[in-house]
C-alpha cells in the first residue's frame, strides 16, 4: 500500500453533471498511487455539525507536478454533508484521507464487462482509462442501470473513450426497462467467454445478483 495522505486538499473546481450530481476536482499534496476501486474520506467541515468524514470513490486521478495529485470525485447530493460539499468554491479546502481500501484487480483480459448501478459507475471511469492506456486495447462493455434516466450521469464520458455502453432504467425512461442485471444476463449469451472478466459496483442487491449469475455461468467476477 502506498502512502496515505491525511490533511487538507484544495478545491480546484466544481462542475454540475446532472440535477443532483457534481464533479469535484481536488489538488492533493501527495503522489501516492491510486488504484481503481479505492476511495477517500472527505471531511467537509471540521466544525461540530459536519465532523464525520464521507467516503467517495475516485472518478479520475492523475499526477499534477512533482508533489501533488489531481483527483476527481463524482458524487450525488443526498444529505447535509454532500450538500455542503456541493457549495465548496475553488481555493477552499476540505479534509482529505486517502487513498483507502483495496482496489479492483486489473488482470489482463480480452473482454471487460463493467456492471454499474447508480453511483457505482464512479470507479469504472478511472479503471477504463487505465485499461485503455495500454498498447493492446481490449473490448470494454459498460452496463449501467439506475432508477430513472437522471441517475445515468457520466455515461457520455465512457462513450467518448470508445467504451460500448448499454443502459437500463427501472422506470423505462431510457434504455431497457428493468434492472442492469437483466442486461448482463442477455449480453453474456452473446459474448465470447474466453478471457472475459466481469467487474461490478453498486447496491448490495445488484451485487448479489451479479455474483449468482457469475457462479452459474462460471465467469471470472470481482
Amino acid at each position: 500500500m502506498g502512502t496515505i495522505w491525511n490533511g487538507e486538499a484544495c478545491v480546484v473546481r466544481q462542475k454540475r453533471r446532472a440535477p443532483n450530481c457534481w464533479q469535484l476536482t481536488l489538488s492533493v499534496p501527495s503522489r501516492a498511487p491510486i488504484s481503481p476501486g479505492q476511495f477517500c474520506h472527505i471531511q467537509v467541515d471540521n466544525g461540530t455539525s459536519l465532523i464525520l468524514r464521507r467516503p467517495f470513490s475516485y472518478w479520475d486521478a492523475s499526477p499534477a507536478g512533482k508533489k501533488a495529485m489531481q483527483v476527481d470525485l463524482l458524487y450525488a447530493v443526498v444529505g447535509r454533508g454532500t450538500g455542503a460539499l456541493a457549495r465548496k468554491k475553488p481555493r477552499s479546502t476540505v479534509g482529505y484521507l486517502g487513498p483507502l481500501g483495496v482496489g479492483f484487480t486489473p488482470k489482463p483480459a480480452g473482454t471487460y464487462v463493467f456492471v454499474a448501478g447508480g453511483i457505482g459507475i464512479v470507479p469504472f471511469h478511472h479503471f477504463v482509462k487505465r485499461i485503455l492506456s495500454k498498447k493492446r486495447r481490449p473490448r470494454v462493455l459498460l452496463l449501467f442501470g439506475g432508477r430513472t434516466r437522471s441517475m445515468l450521469f457520466g455515461i457520455d464520458d465512457f462513450r467518448r473513450l470508445g467504451v460500448e455502453t448499454m443502459v437500463a432504467t427501472e422506470d423505462g425512461s431510457r434504455g431497457r426497462k428493468g434492472r442492469v442485471t437483466d442486461l448482463l444476463e442477455e449480453r453474456i449469451l452473446n459474448l465470447d467467454r474466453k478471457n472475459l472478466r466481469v467487474y461490478a459496483c453498486g447496491p448490495t442487491g445488484m451485487l448479489d445478483a451479479v455474483v449468482r449469475l457469475a457462479r452459474r455461468e462460471n465467469l471470472s467476477c470481482e
